[in-house]
């Protein structure tokens, strides 16, 4: 371990750091919490100058594998930290150099900090940023990214998009190149579309890479996520150039974002950040700016901490996030999120994604051999459509979090339920557009969905219902959560106006009221079951649900038992209803 005179920084739960975790033994305080946060040993040349060179900056090592072609982009996406670095009072902080191609040294050398160039048939990750630390004061000892050519490629697994591959990853796991690369999947096939030229491609392309170094490099100086980091703006305001090229997409880079896509292309400004933004600035400010003095180390930290407050400042870590059923309780803590009014962002983005498959079939079988690329649009295209549903989906039960301290004064409540119109317009979104028939999206495309043959491995059935089913499960497993049905019930007592009894009465609407006396599609038919099975589990004696959601769930599986009508619809109806009366009747068995 290094000798020298590094000082540790106290962590604060109002800015995301990496941490050291340490416990004060010799206190009788109840809280003994003592972490330093994870950062570099940055010292000024000239402590009295507000903005100095640092004796050692922070040197970063561009592998001599790397494409000539990406080098400067990475250069650009690393050295733009030094916008934040000169908050923190420090010029130059950052340096790109790149490994020559008669280096003795190798990129897995621990005295080089290594943007490594990687290209495998199949990559775990597009992008990855790990550092390690003295254990004992926080200060971080080296670093390298894992930069992977198949992030710039589009090629995106099929287990990525149909599997629930993300719950309960572990807190340090960065899967930010696999949601940028879908996202940027989705800007590729609107630009092409609508015929909005290569330029923009290119264009696009170029900012999806600057953003994913950006974020891996943030990680590597400390910064853990913020997945508040996209509610900086309003959805008028990203559909407004200006104001997204001047104030940028979010406020943090540390963020899962969607793609910033407006509703007219001669709107479109940033697709993604090209610079940190204001709560990175922040962020580095507070971990990084140097003192002469204790007295004034505190009294400046504690005026910059003081700054949490403000709307551009807002900060969640993976702690907070709600990115799958039922994680999490800030509806604001997303990830693919856009936008502060999320649900309207989401509305965009779904018209978008309609827009784009009504013209998919076209575009992508004009000049193609195969059907592969087709079917690798459509299949991103739908899991972004569901994928709003969900951002929509945690504004129900949802209770927003403030984690500012007692002395900020702030008239914000540490927990705040979501507001009633906010959870009622979100049940009508998904019953509209998750729950009813316009799931089935472009049904003129489903023939032809064929995978590609290569070798032996056989072009498979599209299977649409499954897919649909799927991403319809996932939607019902967070709506019908056992924690978030007793988070509804528990915060009626500090400000929640949605009842359980009205929000399961209006789940159960959304699923069965508009054919309970008419032809029910294959679609809802399976919905209906998998809802039906799902409240016939939650009266299970080993149920994990509290009293209240089972006794909801038990009123809404007699009124479908007094109320379903076997004799109306088609055959394939009735069947269907039968179907679902056996099962009702089951639970008597």
């Amino acid at each position: 371990m290094p000798t020298n005179n590094y000082k540790p920084r106290y962590d604060d739960t109002r800015v995301g750091y990496f941490t050291t975790q340490t416990n004060d033994m010799t206190t009788i305080d109840r809280v003994n919490y003592r972490d330093f946060i994870n950062r570099w040993n940055l010292v000024k040349k000239d402590l009295s100058k507000d903005l100095s060179e640092p004796e050692e900056p922070i040197v970063w090592w561009i592998e001599n594998t790397t494409p000539y072609e990406l080098r400067d982009i990475i250069k650009d996406g690393v050295e733009a930290w030094n916008i934040a670095f000169e908050k923190a009072g420090f010029r130059n902080a950052i340096q790109v150099k790149i490994q020559s191609d008669t280096a003795n040294w190798g990129a897995g050398d621990i005295r080089y900090n290594v943007l490594r160039w990687t290209s495998s048939p199949s990559p775990p990750w597009g992008g990855y940023g790990p550092s390690f630390v003295n254990p004992r004061t926080g200060q971080i000892l080296g670093a390298d990214i894992m930069l992977e050519w198949s992030y710039i490629t589009r090629r995106i697994f099929e287990d990525n998009l149909f599997n629930n591959s993300e719950d309960n990853l572990e807190h340090h796991y960065c899967t930010a190149a696999e949601h940028q690369q879908i996202e940027t999947s989705f800007g590729i096939d609107y630009i092409k579309i609508f015929d909005l030229g290569s330029e923009m491609e290119k264009e696009l392309i170029k900012q999806s890479l600057y953003r994913l170094v950006l974020h891996e490099v943030g990680h590597t100086l400390g910064l853990n996520h913020n997945f508040k980091g996209s509610t900086l703006l309003t959805t008028d305001e990203l559909n407004n150039k200006e104001i997204v090229d001047k104030k940028g997409v979010c406020n943090s880079v540390m963020e899962y974002p969607a793609i910033n896509i407006t509703r007219r292309s001669e709107d479109q400004g940033l697709f993604f950040d090209v610079k940190p933004g204001l709560y990175d600035i922040w962020a580095i400010e507070f971990g990084y700016s140097q003192y002469a003095s204790k007295e004034v180390e505190k009294e400046s930290l504690d005026k910059i901490l003081s700054r949490s407050t403000e709307k551009e400042l807002a900060f969640a870590n993976d702690a907070l996030d709600m990115r799958y059923p039922g994680k999490g309780t800030d509806p604001n803590a997303m990830i693919y999120d856009l936008s502060s009014n999320p649900i309207d962002h989401s509305l965009q983005r779904i018209e978008m994604i309609i827009k784009i498959l009504g013209q998919l079939k076209e575009k992508y079988t004009k000049n193609n051999d195969t059907y592969q690329e087709l079917y690798n649009s459509y299949r991103t295209l739908v899991y972004s459509y569901f994928n709003a549903l969900e951002i929509v989906s945690r504004q129900i039960g949802g209770v927003h979090i403030d984690l500012s301290h007692t002395d900020q004064n702030t008239e914000v409540k540490p927990f705040e339920s979501v507001d009633l119109e906010k959870q009622l317009k979100a049940m009508q979104v998904i019953s509209e557009y998750g729950f009813s028939n316009k799931v089935v999206l472009q049904e003129d495309i489903f023939p032809f969905l064929q995978s590609q043959r290569r070798g032996f491995s056989v072009s498979k059935d599209p299977t649409i219902h499954q897919r649909i089913l799927t991403y319809q499960n996932r939607l019902l497993s967070h709506l019908l959560n056992p924690k978030v049905l007793l988070r509804i019930t528990n915060s009626e007592l500090y400000g929640n106006e949605y009842k359980l009894t009205n929000y399961m009465i209006d789940l159960r609407n959304a699923i069965f009221k508009d054919d309970m006396n008419s032809n029910i599609s294959t679609v809802r038919q399976n919905l209906q079951v998998t809802y039906i099975k799902k409240l016939i589990s939650m009266i299970n004696e080993k149920s994990p649900f509290h009293n209240i959601a089972q006794s909801s769930a038990y009123y809404n599986i007699k009124w479908l038992e007094n109320n379903i009508n076997m004799n109306t619809g088609d055959l394939s109806s009735r069947q269907h209803k039968q179907y679902i009366i056996y099962l009702l009747d089951s639970i008597d068995d």
